[in-house]
């Protein structure tokens, strides 16, 4: 039965005799819930950031400078990007989510290509993870 543990014995009689059994059943006990899977990490694969995840660390991440060519011109603008840290704390993929004109797009790509970062961890293992920041630049800055 399906509430109830598995019961079985073995009789054996000589023919013409008869024999009463009795069992007593006991109530089946639930199983512990399984123990929950968690993948296994290895040095340089992609997390999303959370509460087990030590974020990176900049070592050396200079700002970026007002490109000359917008200060001539008067220009203004915000870009943001996201990017990943590796695992050896090197920025790579770098993606513009929202441009801020040409000048200013390739002024924050070419100046976070040089920064560097203490690596992101998960259980200890050095790991890449995917930061977004955003740059605003306006004149008299």
């Amino acid at each position: 039965m399906m509430g109830f543990e598995p019961w079985e014995t073995t009789v054996q009689l000589e023919a013409g005799a008869s024999e009463s059994i009795s069992a007593a059943l006991e109530p089946r006990t639930a199983p512990p819930p399984p123990e929950p899977i968690t993948p296994k990490i290895t040095e340089g694969d992609l997390v999303e950031r959370g509460p087990d995840v030590v974020d990176p660390k900049c070592i050396d991440c200079p700002g970026v400078p007002y490109p000359e060519r917008a200060r001539r011109d008067k220009l203004e603008g915000s870009v943001q990007v996201s990017f990943i840290v590796n695992e050896s704390g090197a920025v790579e993929d770098i993606i513009v989510e929202a441009s801020g004109g040409e000048v200013f797009d390739r002024e924050v790509i070419e100046k976070l290509q040089s920064w560097r970062h203490e690596p992101a961890t998960k259980n200890g293992v050095r790991v890449k993870v995917r930061l977004q920041k955003r740059f605003t630049f306006r004149r008299g800055n």
